[in-house]
């Protein structure tokens, strides 16, 4: 198991104006990036983000990168998923590479691979590797929550979890930890696009590689945020944190978030851009709109069920499990 977990101390966390947790990415770089402008990420918020960085959407090495940039900036501590776990794996031998392709490893070699080049899993840089094998953690503690890829068994400490329960397990055997405290998790994706909110535990796996979004949690407030692929975003609340004889209101409909530049230009293409300006003043300033627009899409025909017994165990990740407990 990768790392150690992390039980941060009550001035710890005090000392972030926000606690956000952060689902599954999967790969999906565009939602992420969204989200990010959407919410209005800052160095005072601590972002725990809850694993499966890899796998599945078309920009995991964008993903990784900036997981990594953002952890090495004290404002995000990311924990470890199963897809990492697989991806290790196969990187070093522990088992057969097709196995993690399968399951979404040719997406990311393919997000390592320059244009006109073979798809090969020697272009991911041995740094991303190390980042992914040394500093993920298998949980991170509160005073009043547990953060962790999957699940935890009610029964035991968070440092006697079995890897099974922290990486593996699915959601809809969560019970009450005997600790008390709440656990935010992911990994079992919840199709319907909502968090899954049980009280004692949260799911914000919200299936964004799929047609779901992913899913930005306060853990303080009971606020979420969500963006897609397709660059639209929405915000709600969930309902067991509401005050009492507080009701929830029909949310607003999801919006198209335009942001005024794409975040994925790098400081070498802004540069360009400079230098080609002040060669040519004459030629104004770029075609590129400097106001962020929202845009109004179609009105959901209805308001978002209410939260149900979670759905059967969906067969891919029962596969994961099964194929890896077996050799």
């Amino acid at each position: 198991m990768t790392g150690s977990g992390c039980r941060a101390g009550k001035e710890q966390d005090e000392s972030f104006m926000r606690l956000l947790a952060l689902g599954d990415i999967h790969g999906c770089y565009r939602a992420l990036t969204t989200l990010e402008e959407f919410v209005g990420f800052s160095d005072d918020d601590l972002i725990i983000t809850l694993g499966d960085y890899v796998d599945r959407g078309p920009q995991s090495k964008e993903v990784i990168e900036w997981v990594i940039d953002r952890t090495d900036r004290g404002q995000v501590i990311p924990l470890i998923g199963n897809h990492e776990i697989m991806m290790l794996g196969a990187m070093q031998g522990q088992f057969p590479m097709q196995h993690w392709l399968q399951f979404g490893g040719d997406q990311v070699i393919e997000s390592y691979t320059p244009p006109g080049e073979e798809p090969h899993p020697e272009q991911i840089p041995i740094s991303h590797l190390q980042f992914l094998d040394r500093r993920l953690l298998p949980y991170y503690e509160t005073e009043t929550e547990i953060f962790v890829h999957a699940t935890v068994d009610a029964r035991r400490p968070l440092d006697l979890q079995s890897e099974h329960s922290l990486f593996w397990e699915r959601f809809e055997t969560m019970e009450p930890h005997g600790s008390g405290k709440r656990v935010i998790c992911g990994h079992s994706a919840q199709e319907t696009g909502i968090p899954m909110d049980l009280g004692f535990a949260v799911c914000i796996d919200t299936w964004v590689y799929g047609d779901g979004w992913l899913t930005c949690f306060d853990v303080e407030t009971g606020h979420y945020w969500q963006a897609n692929q397709q660059g639209m975003t929405r915000e709600y609340r969930i309902a067991s944190m509401l005050r009492q004889g507080e009701t929830l209101e029909p949310p607003d409909p999801p919006k198209l978030w335009r942001p005024s530049r794409r975040r994925e230009r790098n400081r070498d293409e802004q540069q360009s851009e400079q230098a080609r300006e002040s060669q040519n003043p004459e030629s104004g300033p770029s075609q590129e709109t400097e106001a962020t627009e929202e845009v109004h899409v179609r009105q959901p025909s209805q308001e978002p069920p209410r939260q149900q017994p979670p759905p059967p165990r969906k067969r891919d990740d029962l596969d994961d499990i099964d194929w890896l407990e077996s050799n």
